[in-house]
């Protein structure tokens, strides 16, 4: 069981990396300093991810390393993995595409989050849901972006990383 758990595992990785390829950016190659994913410089990439921070109430050390008084910005962790999963493959896409899926693994689970833009009808907003072995196990909607305004983290995180905390959850 164990070793067929481990094979899910890395077939997901494989998935993941097939989907979401690391870029020349992502690498580092050409990049100039305090240059991010976010912005071309560091001025603007730290205002970028302060925003970001404030959307899902989460202090810098959520995804960056802290040695002592310091922040290791060039540090991976699973957590900036995770931003990046969610900047290029769910809100990029939910931007284009009006429809978004990222897989993750919360407290040893896998799970996926879908959104779907409806921009008409009675109720449009971004209806999002997650599902656990296939099953939708809690839904929510979120308005639209304002007009003028960008899809961004706080469109759907609104100061929590964890989306479905108060959603409806389904059984």
């Amino acid at each position: 069981m164990r070793a067929l758990r481990q094979l899910d595992k890395a077939i997901l990785f494989i998935l993941v990396a097939l989907v979401f390829p690391v870029t020349a950016e992502e690498k580092g190659e050409d990049k100039k300093p305090g240059q991010t994913i976010f912005a071309a410089d560091k001025r603007t990439s730290l205002k970028v991810m302060r925003d970001i921070s404030k959307s899902l109430g989460v202090k810098c050390t959520h995804c960056h390393v802290k040695e002592g008084n310091k922040v290791k910005y060039e540090i991976d962790t699973p957590n900036k993995k995770n931003a990046r999963a969610m900047k290029f493959g769910f809100v990029d896409r939910l931007g284009s595409k009006r429809e978004s899926a990222v897989e993750y693994t919360h407290d040893g689970k896998a799970a996926t989050v879908r959104a779907v833009v409806h921009a008409e009808g009675a109720e449009p907003g971004i209806y999002l849901s997650r599902l656990e072995k296939g099953k939708t196990t809690a839904e929510k909607r979120v308005e639209l972006p304002a007009k003028g305004e960008i899809l961004n983290c706080n469109t759907c995180h609104m100061g929590a990383v964890h989306i479905f905390e108060h959603a409806g959850e389904t059984h």
